[in-house]
């Protein structure tokens, strides 16, 4: 039951349908892999593309690509590491940062709309549950999701 219940839930906000509602809602235009790593590297202020690339699970010429759309978009800027001419930083720019809160703010309003049948003592059980689910389904990184 559980595992079929977090099955429709992942199915559910996954779907590029999911996607679409947000950036409708937010009146903007993003692919749904290029917005997961502008928000990932807006997060972070800068990453290198290697770091992009391990955050999206992809190879580092894939995570360049995406890096070089969101670059042509406005929404980073990307630059040479001074201590190694190699490497490419990513840094989001400041409309980077504001198209990320748009999503958000989206996402945080159909969220709020598929809950809003939800009594307060169940929405903070859910809280904690999914908070706790996450630290444990990523037990290196719960220093990250608790601060």
């Amino acid at each position: 039951m559980l595992q079929r219940s977090l099955g429709l839930v992942v199915r559910r906000t996954a779907i590029p349908r999911a996607h679409e509602r947000i950036i409708r809602r937010a009146g903007v235009d993003i692919d749904r892999v290029e917005a997961v790593a502008l928000s990932r590297i807006t997060d972070a202020g800068s990453m290198t593309v290697t770091e992009l690339a391990e955050e999206l699970g992809v190879a580092c010429s894939t995570a360049g690509r995406h890096a070089a759309n969101l670059e042509e978009g406005g929404w980073v800027e990307r630059s040479s590491s001074p201590g190694d001419g190699r490497v490419t930083i990513v840094t989001a720019t400041p409309g980077g940062a504001t198209l990320i809160g748009r999503l958000r703010e989206a996402h945080c309003s159909l969220l709020a709309e598929a809950l809003s049948g939800w009594d307060t003592d169940d929405l903070d059980v859910l809280a904690d549950s999914l908070g706790r689910l996450g630290r444990d389904l990523l037990p290196g990184r719960q220093a990250e999701i608790t601060s």
